[in-house]
This record gives structure tokens, sequence and C-alpha cells, in this order.
């Protein structure tokens, strides 16, 4: 994948923007996880900028996601920004940093099933 550089954004999209990020992904189904760090990809992006990273849940086409997702997105914020997106697989170290990066948005209920300590599993 090359070098990249992920970090909590400099100066991050206003609230009411990261809400409809929050709906748009929550209503796709296929979506495991959603996070909006900035990212830096050398020779990919001109700058850091803010950027959607969707981590599929299994077994789902990642083609066909991003579509559903990108979709989504433009329903929610039709007069823009105009918001960069890339998939993660959960598996890549690359979905590591972004984790790292304290910028998650969206969680599904399998993922938060999958990361539940086994003392909360009674709950």
């Amino acid at each position: 994948m090359g070098m990249y550089i992920i970090g909590r954004p400099k100066d991050p999209y206003p609230d009411a923007v990261v809400e409809a990020l929050k709906r748009a992904v929550s209503g796709v189904h296929g979506v495991a996880e959603a996070h909006i760090p900035q990212l830096f990809m050398a020779g990919k992006t001109p700058m850091p900028e803010q950027t959607l990273i969707i981590v599929p849940g299994a077994g789902h086409e990642e083609v066909r996601l991003m579509k559903d997702v990108m979709d989504a997105v433009h329903r929610e914020l039709p007069e823009g920004p105009d918001v960069p997106a890339m998939l993660v697989r959960g598996d890549e170290s690359m979905a590591k940093a972004v984790r790292e990066a304290g910028c998650q948005i969206f969680q599904s209920e399998t993922m938060q099933a999958a990361v539940r300590r086994w003392w909360q599993v009674w709950k």
C-alpha cells in the first residue's frame, strides 16, 4: 500500500457533517466499522485530508459496499462536502493505524459483540 500517515484531523469536519456520515454508514448493511481520520498516502493524496474509512464485515462484496456507502453519503450530504472514502479490510495493518487514531464514528452490533469482554457476555 506504500507509505501512509494516519492521525486525528487538524481541522475536523463540523459536527453536523459527522452526524450525517454516522447516519449514512449505519444504514448500509455490511459496514463493520467507519472512521474519519486524517490520511496522507504518498503518491496518492496531494496533502493530508480527512477521509471516511470503511471496514467491511466478513463476506461482503467490497465494490458494491463502497457504492452503497457513497450513495448513502450523497443522500445525507447532497450539498457536500465532498468526502473522500476508502475501504480497509479489518485484518490489514492499516486498519490498526486507523483504529489507533481514535476517530471511529460507527461500529456494527456484530463488531461490538465480537470485541466484548468475556465477563460482558451475560449482560
